[in-house]
């Protein structure tokens, strides 16, 4: 009871940097932790940091909706960013945060315990990171789950991916060399229109009545789609063409609409999924 009674007494709080740690957990949760999910050898260290010297009680850990100024130093796999807390090492796996960039984290899990959390970033950096560039694509700030990285430079990108599996070959395999053995990443040649088969999801129309509207995911939901009228930037344009004209079947063609509802995943109606689109 006393646990939820903190939960909803701090429930939206927002904090700057400095101002909230983590009660203290051993440095051994911490590497756990890392080596489950880091993507360099600085994350494989994170510890709790804090002596607290003047015997003050720690302030509680962040809550779903708290919002926390953190900073980013390294890249889990699946391309999070691994943030933490200042003082004690607590450890935020935050989607889009890049290392070297400073930014307002929201929380939105809490996992293992207490022992780490997840969050999404919260509005534009505090300190942009050093690797960011303009992302190219309309959609990718407008919540688009299809990329992570476009805003990250491609030399950087490539960077972080040597250290990932730098990391797997020295602290799991145990290889002793694996600096030296290890050689650069090989760029692509294409870093736009590159896939020859993309899915995209149909969702309800915001207004009721209207056509089902087909397009990508958010991160992390599985309700929402956001539409791509300008079409992806990682397809062949012919698949644009072909996801142009879906949307635009539903919404002209008399009866399409009350026909082909999308499918509500709640309440098991509906009956349009998907549409996948693949090219030769």
């Amino acid at each position: 009871h006393q646990h939820q009674h903190q939960r909803h007494h701090h429930l939206g709080r927002r904090h700057s940097l400095g101002l909230l740690h983590r009660q203290t957990a051993s440095s051994s949760s911490f590497t756990t932790l890392a080596a489950a999910s880091s993507s360099s050898s600085e994350a494989t260290t994170i510890t709790d940091g804090g002596d607290n010297v003047n015997n003050n009680p720690p302030p509680p850990p962040p809550v779903m909706g708290d919002v926390v100024e953190v900073e980013c130093t390294a890249l889990a796999f699946g391309g999070r960013g691994i943030c933490k807390l200042p003082g004690n090492g607590f450890v935020i796996l935050c989607e889009r945060a890049v290392p070297g960039e400073r930014l307002m984290a929201r929380i939105t899990a809490v996992k293992k315990g207490g022992r780490f959390a997840e969050a999404v970033k919260e509005g534009a950096s505090v300190r942009p990171s050093p690797h960011a560039v303009a992302a190219p694509c309309p959609y990718f700030h407008a919540g688009c789950g299809g990329c992570a990285w476009q805003d990250v430079a491609y030399d950087a990108q490539l960077a972080f991916k040597r250290e990932q599996v730098l990391d797997v070959l020295t602290r799991i395999a145990k290889v002793d060399n694996a600096e030296s053995i290890l050689g650069d990443v090989a760029p692509s040649e294409r870093t736009e229109r590159y896939r020859n088969k993309m899915e995209f999801a149909f969702a309800a129309p915001a207004v009721a009545g209207s056509a089902a509207v087909v397009g990508l995911r958010p991160s992390g939901n599985h309700s929402a789609v956001i539409e791509l009228p300008q079409g992806c930037m990682l397809q062949h344009p012919a698949a644009d063409a072909i996801l142009a004209r879906c949307a635009e079947h539903l919404r002209t063609v008399p009866g399409a609409a009350a026909a082909l509802p999308a499918f509500d995943r709640r309440t098991g109606t509906g009956v349009l999924r998907s549409v996948t689109i693949r090219t030769a």
